[in-house]
């Protein structure tokens, strides 16, 4: 590791792997409350309040030769399908304002660090993103013609997004975890590829950067590094998504996309 520049452990970080460390088997289920809200729609027409319920699939990697025998560093690779429904709490038909029902699958990248206890990870530092593609289902109309032109582009079609999650996990036996997150997820209502593109180079450049210096900066902050990496990129996520929820494309002009605020919890198994 010495022996290598620092470029040469940047692309050997997500493109290899070390020969201590092996893939194990993620296995993963969520359940939360979200708000769909859209700054295309007029103040009149209202979403309903929604539940989630997703199940993910993929593979971790945890590695514990970080330098400092308190930490450790872990990379997944995920596939994810679930429900996100107005009326799944109860199955009744009682709600306020527009009720929606809608399902999505994806695949996603999730990395981080931790801290070990009697050299077993204990807290997992977590920031994913994903791809995602949606179904939704509006059931009812809003009140003026705006607001239906833009709910039509979405209505019973599938729509291409992105999700960005940040959270906690938590090991409370062996392998089994506990996890907590803030998830945030937008879907186009037109896909452009060109600025979703420029985009998606935006985010890399402002997320890496970090990673391509992280045996230095590892020195510098030794066991408070986690936090660090872990505080700016959510950070980071949060405002850039934040600002996509007026422009879709942002930092590039664009229309508003529908988006998804949630909160979950649930488990994870490492087998």
């Amino acid at each position: 590791m010495e022996d290598e520049s620092r470029a040469e452990r940047f692309i050997n970080n997500f493109y290899s792997k070390p020969e201590h460390v092996i893939n194990q088997v993620l296995l993963a289920g969520e359940y939360g409350i979200s708000q769909a809200e859209s700054y295309g729609l007029s103040s009149t027409s209202k979403l309903s309040k929604t539940y989630n319920l997703e199940f993910y699939y993929g593979f971790i990697r945890i590695d514990t030769e970080t330098g400092n025998s308190n930490l450790f560093k872990h990379q997944s690779e995920y596939a994810f399908l679930g429900n996100i429904s107005t009326n799944f709490k109860t199955f009744e038909q009682n709600y306020e304002n527009l009720p929606t029902d809608s399902w999505r699958f994806g695949f996603g990248l999730s990395d981080g660090f931790g801290f070990l206890s009697n050299n077993n990870p204990t807290i997992f530092l977590n920031h994913s993103t994903a791809m995602s593609f949606i179904r939704i289902d509006f059931d009812g109309k809003p009140d003026n013609l705006k607001d239906t032109e833009f709910i039509k582009q979405f209505d019973s079609k599938f729509k291409f997004g992105q999700i960005y999650s940040g959270g906690i996990k938590y090991n409370i036996s062996n392998s089994i975890n506990l996890n907590f997150q803030y998830e945030m997820s937008q879907y186009y209502p037109n896909f452009e590829f060109g600025k979703w593109f420029g985009m998606w180079i935006t985010d890399n450049i402002l997320q890496r950067w970090i990673d391509y210096f992280e045996t230095d900066l590892l020195n510098i902050f030794e066991k408070n590094y986690p936090w660090v990496k872990f505080v700016y990129k959510n950070f980071t996520s949060f405002i850039l998504y934040q600002a996509r929820k007026h422009q879709m494309y942002f930092p590039f002009k664009s229309s508003p996309p529908l988006y998804f605020d949630a909160y979950k919890f649930g488990i994870t198994l490492i087998l």
